[in-house]
């Protein structure tokens, strides 16, 4: 998946809490709790499943403090919500609260590919998602 459609996969999950990292072959995987988008795949859903794979880099960083976390359990207890994404560079920068809105940081992640799953295991594609994302918003009148 390149660069930009990265950026825009974690800014559609905007609002979202990172869930459940854990370690697969080449890479981690987890879910991201976004109930609004979920249910317009299935309204008994309510995350969406991340693989990102030949994962290079994934860290936070905390802005207040500077300090930087590579542990993937720190991460699960961080409650990372994702605010905003831009891809910079080589990687994406996924700005997020954490603790309950009281640590602002970014996530920073360099990865070639990313697979997406609903709650069932199903691979959903991105235009889905990004369709799926739209019509939320249309339904909404934003």
């Amino acid at each position: 998946m390149i660069l930009e459609d990265q950026a825009l996969l974690f800014s559609l999950l905007h609002d979202g809490t990172i869930e459940d990292i854990t370690t697969i072959k080449n890479g981690v995987r987890f879910s991201v709790d976004i109930k609004y988008l979920a249910e317009k795949i299935n309204p008994m859903f309510n995350h969406i499943v991340i693989q990102l794979i030949y994962l290079e880099d994934f860290y936070f960083k905390a802005s207040d403090s500077n300090v930087i976390t590579y542990d993937y359990q720190k991460h699960n207890s961080l409650n990372l919500e994702i605010l905003k994404t831009d891809a910079c560079g080589d990687r994406i920068k996924v700005f997020c609260s954490a603790n309950q809105g009281n640590t602002l940081g970014f996530l920073n992640i360099k990865v070639k590919q990313i697979e997406l799953y609903d709650s069932e295991g199903i691979r959903i594609e991105l235009s889905k998602l990004e369709s799926l994302c739209k019509e939320y918003w249309d339904d909404l009148g934003l």
